[in-house]
């Protein structure tokens, strides 16, 4: 048997590798030729996956020439390339239509209103409309979003009027028909649901709660599988789900929805025609069921029957995400000693020494993942988010984006310790409200570093669970500074802690790297 895989990228391989497995022959297609995927497959087609005759002439010359059972993607945009072939070739599938349905959040959205199924109110925008105008019938805050991209790229809240166009511009620059939806935010605690549709049965495959941070970007710094849900509850969210698969028209093949349990109940997000990216469907699951949802959506784009799943769980698996604030990246260390941290199973490295970093605006811009499983929760959790903390990219004291935003910046990117601000801010008001953060020419060579009071007794954490006395600490043993009893220089003491409260270890060691280092 025969099968061609669209994408072959790292969301891709758990597909590759169960093709395999399965002792068929595996063939992928990818717009980028040296995907990580490319060498692990027996055939690679340097194939845009937006090429749409490209890719089915392609898979018509193989189902000719070989034969072609199946066509797949996980974790990708291209469930409509998906489907624009199978149905074009008669392959297992959905339509193509059904596809448009759920790729493009307008049509997506518009079939949910005709079917009675819980979701935001929207307009769509495009350049030559009246922005104001047409948004004047929903209330704010808003969430503006690109019609068609997947990883929160161009995404954004705004809560008045003079934030729209600029999230409109910027939504419309990340879309591939250049257009924009505008709904209504609905606040309430988020989560991800997959699902296998096998001739119109319906089967759940895995739901998690999704750990979102940043506003007013919707950044996921995770997600812990399974969601820990009373009965009710999840019947609610998984039935409402049930309803949008239907709303789409998706009857064979695979559903992955994103659903916010708001006050008056579960509402969706989106729903896609394929399994979830961000590692859910691919490692989390998997880890936590021990069953393979790819494995099963990828009997069902074959024509055959995916193996029962009951809904049990054995463990539960926690992915986190570690990231950066702003810079280059001059290395990149305790990557071994985070991944020998007990319990964990998976990290990911998406950055190499010399690559610019950035702060996430969306899910594609994060700088690693790790997973972690075990049996009880907490322990799952704990080892991710330990394992987060211990990785430590060094920044290029060079490199003057790092200073703008440890000395410049404003409210967002926000504050190193934003997650949970509880730290004594008024020292630290104190101590940089008269300083002059023009760092051009500074340099501080006998600099030592003064604690804030009370630093001992602060429960703020940064964005990696990391206490302001820990990142305090851990910097002083690096760098070997030696701490002092008293401020000898108002001015470096001020940098210093401007540079840890907004950039943590990261900004605590530029500072070191880049004033106290004698040439």
């Amino acid at each position: 048997m025969t099968i061609l895989i669209l994408g072959a990228g790292i969301m891709q391989v758990p597909a590759i590798r169960i093709a395999k497995e399965e002792g068929w022959t595996v063939i992928c297609a990818d717009g980028n030729k040296e995907a990580p995927a490319v060498g692990d497959v027996d055939r690679f087609l340097h194939i845009d996956l937006k090429d749409l005759s490209g890719l089915e002439d392609a898979a018509r010359e193989i189902k000719d020439k070989e034969g072609l059972n199946g066509v797949f993607t996980a974790g990708t945009d291209f469930s409509a390339s998906v489907a624009w072939i199978a149905e074009r070739l008669g392959l297992p599938g959905i339509s193509y239509q059904t596809a448009l349905n759920a790729t493009d959040k307008i049509r997506m959205r518009s079939c949910f209103k005709n079917h009675g199924v819980s979701s935001p109110d929207f307009v769509e925008l495009s350049g030559e409309m009246d922005f104001e105008r047409e948004v004047a019938s929903l209330n704010f805050p808003l969430v503006v979003k690109p019609v068609d991209s997947m990883g929160a790229r161009g995404v954004i809240r705004i809560d008045d009027l003079s934030q729209l166009e600029g999230a409109v511009d910027n939504a419309i620059s990340h879309s591939r028909t250049d257009r924009a939806i505008v709904e209504e935010f609905i606040s309430g605690e988020e989560y991800s649901v997959d699902a296998l549709v096998n001739k119109g049965d319906i089967t759940i495959y895995g739901l998690a709660i999704r750990h979102i941070f940043f506003p007013p970007c919707f950044i996921e710094m995770g997600h812990t599988m399974p969601a820990d849900l009373d009965t009710e509850k999840q019947k609610e969210i998984e039935n409402e789900f049930k309803k949008g698969i239907e709303a789409l028209g998706i009857d064979n093949g695979a559903a992955k929805g994103d659903i916010i349990y708001s006050g008056t109940g579960p509402v969706i997000g989106e729903i896609a025609a394929r399994l979830s990216g961000g590692y859910m469907s691919g490692w989390t699951f998997p880890k936590a069921s021990m069953i393979e949802s790819t494995k099963g959506a990828m009997y069902i784009a074959m024509g055959l029957n995916p193996q029962p799943y009951d809904g049990t769980y054995e463990n539960t698996a926690a992915e986190r995400a570690f990231l950066s604030i702003p810079g280059k990246a001059k290395s990149i260390e305790n990557i071994e000693e985070a991944y020998s941290t007990e319990f964990v199973h998976d990290l990911f490295l998406r950055v190499e020494e010399g690559d610019n970093v950035e702060f996430p605006m969306n899910n594609v811009e994060k700088c690693g993942n790790i997973i972690s499983v075990h049996k009880i929760r907490n322990k799952a959790v704990e080892s991710a988010e330990t394992a987060c903390a211990k990785v430590l990219i060094r920044l290029d004291e060079k490199d003057n984006r790092t200073g703008e935003f440890l000395y410049h910046g404003g409210s967002w990117p926000p504050d190193a310790f934003a997650l949970n601000n509880s730290y004594n801010i008024s020292t630290y008001e104190e101590l940089i409200s008269s300083v002059d953060f023009t760092y051009e020419n500074v340099q501080f060579p006998d600099y030592k570093p003064v604690r804030l009071p009370d630093i001992r007794y602060e429960t703020a954490c940064d964005w990696q669970g990391r206490k302001l006395i820990d990142v305090f600490e851990r910097i002083l043993e690096i760098t070997g500074m030696e701490e002092s009893d008293h401020i000898a220089d108002l001015k470096a003491e001020a940098f210093f802690w401007r540079s840890i409260i907004k950039g943590s270890i990261q900004g605590g060691l530029w500072f070191f790297d880049r004033f106290c280092c004698k040439p």
